[in-house]
């Protein structure tokens, strides 16, 4: 029988105490919209999926939740960082225990089977206990990039770039990733692999560092008056820039954040202003971008519900939407697409 990956129990639990932050107010001009969401018709809807496979559509103007249909053959394991998307296709990754294997999942937007493909890591080259624990959509080779960990379970360890191959699904080895400990969030724009960790010569600290994918050059870039690096990470796909929330420095509560713009030329960041405060629900994997709708959409906490959290870069406008009939949600999970 599987078990439960430990850092996402903890994480299961941290994230239950989301909901002890203060609220602020502001009139910035950014907008908290609680409508009863029978008024609201929706135009399209954002799927979120579940660690244990289970998904949910989100109401994107009422914030209505919805269970959807389930995907075949996930148990409980889903490592949130392995989460994205081709422009047809999902793509996540689940590790199991007992015994170890890992296994890629696919399924393409309009249809609603999935395939589960069991992904080798040879213990000689890989280690004993190796996992892959970041997955980003490569559009210009037509692959996925990833990083593999020797020992999934352990607090440090060995860190490999890989590449899959989504014809044949063999695992090609580029080599080892030094200084990361634990990685929690990465995105991959053109050949840049933007990566928040932890630092394994500083276990207290934390890094932002940017991969080259083809010349494998690492680099870590210096973000200043902050905690911690951007985590929760996508990208503006008609823009040099990312999005993602940095930690609070002046509260206690844990994964209090704010939402950021983060420019990699400049290395600089613009925090957006809200009208409340609010805390990461999953502070593991990517928020999502709508390429339509041009916006970035993550799942947050307040104090006093779960919310959908939307920022439009064409108007530069944040905005917060309540969702309602959230109770099945929990604390593992994120934005996959949308609808």
């Amino acid at each position: 029988m599987a078990i439960m990956n430990t850092t996402y129990a903890k994480l299961f639990f941290t994230g239950l105490l989301a909901f002890v932050l203060n609220t602020s107010c502001s009139s910035d001009g950014n907008e908290i919209r609680n409508e009863e969401p029978q008024q609201i018709v929706d135009t399209h809807k954002f799927i979120a999926l579940r660690n244990d496979g289970q998904l949910f559509e989100i109401g994107a103007e009422s914030g209505k939740v919805t269970q959807s249909n389930k995907i075949s053959g996930v148990v409980f394991n889903t490592i949130f960082n392995t989460l994205t998307t081709s422009t047809n296709t999902w793509w996540f990754y689940e590790q199991i225990y007992g015994p170890i294997q890992g296994f890629l999942y696919i399924k393409n937007r309009d249809e609603a089977s999935s395939k589960r493909i069991p992904i080798e890591l040879p213990e000689a080259v890989y280690g004993p206990s190796a996992g892959v624990i970041s997955l980003d959509w490569y559009e210009d080779g037509q692959t996925l990039i990833g990083v593999v960990k020797d020992n999934i379970e352990a607090a440090h360890g060995i860190y490999r770039l890989i590449e899959i191959n989504i014809e044949t699904f063999e695992v090609t080895n580029y080599g080892e990733i030094e200084d990361l400990q634990v990685m929690q969030s990465t995105t991959l724009v053109d050949s840049n692999l933007y990566i928040s960790s932890f630092s394994k010569a500083n276990p207290e600290g934390f890094q932002f560092q940017v991969l080259n994918i083809i010349d494998k050059n690492l680099r870590t870039m210096n973000i200043p008056n902050t905690i911690a690096p951007p985590i929760l990470l996508s990208h503006n796909t008609e823009e040099n820039e990312l999005f993602g929330f940095i930690r609070r420095a002046d509260t206690n509560v844990i994964q209090a954040a704010y939402p950021i713009i983060f420019n990699p030329s400049l290395e600089t960041y613009e925090r957006l202003p809200l009208d409340i405060d609010i805390s990461l629900i999953n502070v593991f994997g990517k928020s999502y971008y709508d390429i339509k709708r041009k916006q970035h959409v993550a799942l947050v906490a307040t104090k006093e519900f779960y919310a959908l959290l939307k920022h439009s870069v064409k108007t530069g406008k944040t905005t917060l939407i309540p969702l309602h009939d959230y109770g099945d949600l929990s604390s593992l999970i994120n934005i996959i697409d949308v609808k």
